[in-house]
């Protein structure tokens, strides 16, 4: 974006304190949008424009560079043409806007247009400015309800969520391609393990909320049992490997005697929590595991296998950067936490934000 900020406001005559003071800012954050080190809010635009007379469109001409950039490639797909782009820590990284990381509610907006790529990285064409970015990789259906407050800050900061396994999110940050990990446990007494052997260097825990995981089936067979469902020769509809789902029905169905690679569509793969439930709400398989949250918005019946916690890892060295420090203070806020209370499901969400361990 090209600032034409300071030189609307000398010609006013007007100093940046004289500028904050119209605007109802603070000085430095004028004195950081003139030296571009942040990029003004929607309120913020207009009230500068405002003040100087102007247009946000001639006070903030786009400028974004149409020159390739170099960067990591988050996961190999089959065919890439979208990408959005984030710095996380020295690292530019690109997240495919793929499959079920490109459905919101339609295909949304990318942030680059692919040249080439090789399976480790990209080249592109940025079409928008690469903004400060919260990028969080886990499964948790209600992570993109940061995505809002994160944009409401002075400065906004915003959210790229990467829907994924538990596993792979762990993996993601141990690869420094997102700030934050999402993943879910039984118990407190699990974390270490959960992290070993994936996450080498030290990490800050934060709480998020909890949630029942279990038996996601169509009304008709509200009630039934785990053994009822194996007996039956029902479809399951299965989270990918290296999802706490896939785990937990794993070691549930081993403890009755059954055998999981022998259940009919033990070999499906589903990404995340809401698409599993859509699958059984639309008949595409006829029961799975997910979490309580999910099979309710869908109106599913529901038999809880484990109670879980679903928690955010950031590296420690990170725990200070600006994204990491907008997503604590959203977590922390009433905003996020009012509308995850407003979900049926969730529980124990007066503890979101709150710092548990350093690991």
């Amino acid at each position: 974006m090209r600032n034409q900020l300071r030189r609307f406001r000398l010609a006013r005559g007007l100093s940046q304190q004289d500028l904050a003071d119209l605007v109802g800012v603070s000085r430095q954050a004028v004195a950081g949008i003139e030296g571009g080190a942040f990029d003004p809010s929607l309120r913020v635009s207009l009230g500068l424009a405002a003040a100087l007379g102007t247009t946000v469109e001639a006070l903030f001409e786009s400028a974004v560079s149409r020159a390739r950039v170099d960067a990591s490639l988050v996961r190999e797909v089959a065919s890439l043409s979208r990408v959005d782009l984030a710095q996380v820590g020295e690292e530019l990284v690109a997240l495919p806007r793929h499959g079920d990381n490109a459905m919101v509610t339609g295909f949304g907006p990318a942030g680059a247009l692919v040249d080439s790529y090789d399976g480790g990285g990209v080249m592109a064409t940025p079409v928008r400015p690469v903004r400060p970015t919260l990028v969080v990789a886990g499964c948790d259906p209600a992570i993109p309800l940061m995505a809002g407050p994160l944009n409401r800050l002075d400065p906004p900061v915003d959210l790229a969520w990467w829907s994924c396994s538990s596993r792979e999110a762990l993996e993601l940050v141990a690869a420094g391609q997102v700030q934050v990990a999402g993943f879910h446990i039984g118990s407190r007494g699990e974390l270490a393990t959960a992290l070993a052997g994936i996450v080498a260097e030290p990490m800050e825990i934060f709480a998020f909320a909890t949630w029942s995981e279990g038996l996601v089936v169509p009304r008709r067979l509200r009630g039934i049992s785990l053994s009822g469902l194996l007996e039956s020769g029902a479809r399951l509809v299965n989270r990918q490997p290296g999802a706490e789902a896939r785990r937990l029905l794993s070691a549930v169905v081993k403890a009755e005697g059954g055998v999981p690679e022998e259940i009919a569509g033990w070999e499906s793969a589903i990404s995340a929590h809401l698409v599993l439930a859509s699958c059984v709400a639309r008949g595409a398989g006829d029961w799975g595991v997910a979490s309580q949250p999910a099979a309710i918005d869908f109106g599913l019946g529901f038999t809880p296998l484990a109670e879980e916690e679903f928690l955010l890892a950031v590296p420690s060295r990170l725990a200070r950067s600006r994204e990491v420090r907008a997503m604590l203070r959203v977590v922390g806020g009433m905003d996020l936490r009012s509308q995850l209370s407003a979900i049926p499901g969730y529980g124990n969400i007066e503890a979101c934000g709150r710092h548990l361990a350093t690991v």
